[in-house]
């Protein structure tokens, strides 16, 4: 039995199907870069110099997902014994996806 060849139709699906499957594992994998990053995670959070300037730089980096435009929902204080950590909850314009990102308050360091 001879192969039969796929009609054109159904090739371009397949194609399609394809760089879907690879666009969503390189997001995936932003997304996880995007956790282990300064301020990605509760573990690795962003040191600023004051509170005025956090929720400007959370708007400022993109989305891991889809590189979209990040905008503040909420900004509050996480307390764990000492320590105090802001965190800025972010939903990109883009395509919806919910983050989180984590800032820590240094005082300024001497020269």
């Amino acid at each position: 039995m001879a192969n039969k060849k796929r009609s054109p139709k159904r090739s371009e699906q397949l194609q399609a199907r394809k760089l879907d499957s690879k666009l969503v594992k390189i997001g995936n994998d932003k997304a996880r870069l995007f956790v282990l990053s300064p301020g990605g995670s509760r573990l690795h959070p962003m040191e600023v110099g004051s509170t005025a300037v956090i929720e400007g730089r959370a708007a400022s980096v993109p989305c891991p997902q889809c590189d979209g435009r990040l905008a503040v929902k909420d900004h509050s204080v996480d307390r764990q014994g000492k320590v105090a950590l802001r965190r800025v909850k972010l939903r990109c314009v883009d395509c919806a996806s919910p983050q989180s990102m984590w800032f820590r308050v240094a005082p300024p360091r001497p020269n």
